[in-house]
């Protein structure tokens, strides 16, 4: 097994510095061997993807098959249509939200919030939790007696 440190450095000079040499003009974030990269037409989005296929393959990776995907980041600028338009990473779940402007406006943008598999694990951890409660018989604490 391969420590993360190690991984981290390999996809860096592997993934990183490579898409900024060869792939200019997008945007990218990764956080171990989690990505996102922002491209600005399908086209774009399609040739980068086959072009991060061919990469991965030459350093004997491979795209996860269920997480990697195309997906239309819809807001009110962005009125087309498409298959994916959600998409989950770093526990949040990135979708059209309707939201309201400054001056009271409602309108459609494209933001974060804790996704759902998160918040579940998160109701789990407290449910774990001992914590007393007076439902369980537990009062309060009582100072003893002199």
């Amino acid at each position: 097994m391969i420590s993360p440190l190690l991984a981290n450095l390999f996809m860096h000079y592997a993934f990183d510095h490579w898409l900024t040499r060869n792939i200019r003009g997008v945007w990218f974030e990764r956080y171990a061997d989690d990505a996102l990269i922002h491209c600005r037409t399908r086209e774009e989005a399609e040739f980068v993807l086959e072009a991060v296929r061919d990469r991965l393959l030459e350093c004997g990776l491979t795209l996860h098959p269920t997480k990697t995907k195309l997906v239309y980041c819809k807001d009110s600028n962005r009125q087309g249509e498409h298959e994916n338009m959600t998409f989950d990473f770093l526990s949040y779940t990135f979708r059209p939200r309707l939201i309201r402007n400054r001056y009271g406006k409602f309108f459609v943008s494209f933001l974060p919030a804790v996704s759902r598999a998160a918040v579940q694990d998160f109701r789990n951890k407290i449910k774990g939790l001992e914590i007393p409660t007076k439902k369980r018989g537990c009062g309060l604490l009582k100072l003893p007696e002199k």
